[in-house]
């Protein structure tokens, strides 16, 4: 099975999982001093759903932290709510590169290193996610380094920008037209769609005045019109 990421929605509203903010683990934050600890150790440790939590409170919980879920799943919370919950799925590539440089080094150099990696990727730096940075001394399925780091990471895809209606009709006279945009794929940074009118059984001029300009979605937005 391809590597995926999960996302929840409560109607057409992203729910982000409890361990994650805006794409990026939790994890990743507090060691860039982006998030606040969660532990006494100065890291993150995953936590889980509760029941008390509202609908659609979600998070997949990838070690053994709460006895009462099993671990690497994902966990929702459903209280019988009108707004439906709907899970939809996000390929991404992963994939990993040895440093030799310790875990604190690496920090002290992680966004030049994924602007650097996002360079030769030829992709936008917000698409790389660091997922996890293993020190050389660290035990992984894959064996065991001797010196440096592990940096797992992955590749989101682009943003997927798309019309809710296939076509429209209206009297000349009605002045406008709306169209509903919608975005999915990857809702983790903002993306800037250009839009303009183009001829076809209606001609700018004659039937219509033409118009162009851009039509911009913010984090985790997903319809705008």
């Amino acid at each position: 099975q391809a590597p995926q990421r999960l996302q929840v929605f409560v109607g057409d509203k992203f729910i982000d999982d409890l361990n994650w903010n805006d794409g990026r683990h939790k994890s990743d934050l507090v060691r860039a001093g982006r998030w606040a600890s969660n532990n006494n150790q100065g890291t993150w440790t995953d936590v889980a759903a509760q029941l008390s939590d509202p609908h659609g409170t979600n998070a997949f919980v990838a070690g053994g932290t709460a006895a009462e879920w099993p671990p690497k799943m994902l966990h929702i919370i459903l209280r019988g709510a009108n707004a439906p919950v709907t899970v939809k799925t996000m390929p991404v590539v992963r994939a990993a590169l040895s440093l030799q440089m310790s875990v604190d080094q690496f920090y002290n150099v992680r966004d030049a290193f994924i602007e650097n990696l996002a360079g030769t990727l030829g992709i936008p730096f917000d698409r790389i996610t660091i997922v996890d940075v293993v020190a050389g001394n660290a035990r992984r399925r894959r064996g065991l380094l001797s010196s440096g780091v592990t940096v797992n990471f992955e590749v989101t895809p682009s943003p997927t920008v798309s019309f809710a209606e296939i076509s429209a009709s209206v009297l000349e006279s009605a002045g406008t037209v709306n169209f509903t945009v919608t975005r999915s794929s990857n809702l983790f940074s903002n993306v800037t769609v250009a839009w303009s009118t183009v001829n076809s059984s209606a001609r700018s001029g004659i039937d219509f005045v033409a118009a162009s300009g851009n039509l911009t979605f913010a984090v985790q937005e997903t319809t705008k019109s």
